[in-house]
């Protein structure tokens, strides 16, 4: 096995082709990471926004239909 020094540290030179590649496996495993969040949030936002709408709509079919029973069913007094 061979050593080198690496900022006055003794470093096997075996040692670091198994790093780099590991760092280079825990970088691509951080964007994946990271496109799968974004691609989740953007999910998530368009179920909020879709549940938003039906809540709107929910409420105005209330608001109609109380409105077309006051028409059906005047006050009287």
């Amino acid at each position: 096995m061979q050593t080198g020094k690496l900022r006055g540290t003794s470093v096997s030179t075996a040692i670091l082709p198994g790093r780099k590649k590991a760092e280079q496996v825990l970088q691509e495993y951080s964007k994946r990471l990271e496109t799968d969040v974004a691609e989740r949030t953007h999910e998530l936002r368009e179920t909020h926004e879709q549940l938003v709408r039906h809540e709107k709509l929910a409420v105005l079919g209330q608001l109609a239909g109380g409105v077309g029973h006051e028409l059906r069913n005047p006050l009287r007094k």
